[in-house]
């Protein structure tokens, strides 16, 4: 079927026979991608995309290894995207490509791209957070962690802003707006061994003898009032009123 395919295309000059038997090859054998990119290229010279996406759907049935799979999901989802204009099947093909690999940062990209096109925040939030923890990057991983954040804030999502939070601190340790906001959202939840270590943290972080010792003020009311942890709590308002 392939030479036939050749033969239709280069000497025939049939394009739309060629597609055909390129097809049926491509179904029956969907690891030759680049029988699968020669599809692409006739699709893209007849604006023929519908066709193609159905090839892909039936090569997709017949794949057995699962990072082939993923990948002509991903393709199928960015032909359904960017060529037939339909986002919701996008967004399944992208789905079912992280089902089988929940770390395939090109379906993450694509979900999170669609659901900020249709303002949808929660698959904005989900997706953001979960790039932000793959990204490689420090400088990107922070401004998406960034992002996140505004997100959650907008979403009253209080856990994403935790996460969030803790992530952008290990990134950025020194910001101390951030620090603030995730002692409010541990105090909230009542999370005092969390707060605890936090603000031990910010101890060391201090800039100042001054601000040093109003924060061992507030560890050491943390560890005498939340935790009952007297001994601790004595050693910090030594230093508080050192």
């Amino acid at each position: 079927r392939a030479q036939l395919a050749e033969l239709y295309e280069r000497r025939l000059d049939d394009s739309t026979r060629a597609f055909s038997h390129f097809a049926e090859f491509f179904v029956s054998q969907p690891e030759r991608l680049d029988v699968g990119e020669r599809l692409a290229g006739l699709a893209r010279a007849a604006d023929s995309w519908d066709d193609y996406a159905s090839v892909l759907e039936r090569a997709i049935a017949n794949v057995t290894d699962e990072r082939l799979r993923v990948r002509h999901l991903v393709s199928l989802a960015a032909v359904l995207e960017e060529h037939l204009e339909e986002p919701q099947g996008a967004i399944e093909a992208y789905e079912r490509a992280l089902i089988i690999d929940e770390q395939e940062a090109s379906a993450l990209a694509g979900l999170r791209r669609l659901y900020e096109a249709d303002e949808h925040q929660p698959g904005m939030l989900d997706t953001t957070l979960r790039l932000a923890a793959m990204e490689q990057d420090a400088k990107l991983a922070q401004r998406l962690y960034r992002e996140a954040l505004i997100l959650s804030v907008q979403l009253g999502e209080t856990e994403a802003q935790v996460s969030a939070c803790e992530a952008i601190l290990r990134l950025e340790p020194e910001d101390d707006a951030i620090a603030d906001r995730l002692a409010t959202r541990y105090e909230e939840a009542e999370r005092y061994e969390a707060l605890a270590e936090l603000l031990a943290e910010r101890v060391d972080l201090a800039s100042d003898a001054k601000e040093s010792g109003s924060r061992h003020q507030r560890l050491a009311e943390i560890r005498a009032e939340k935790l009952l942890d007297l001994d601790g709590a004595l050693v910090h308002y030594a230093e508080a009123w050192d």
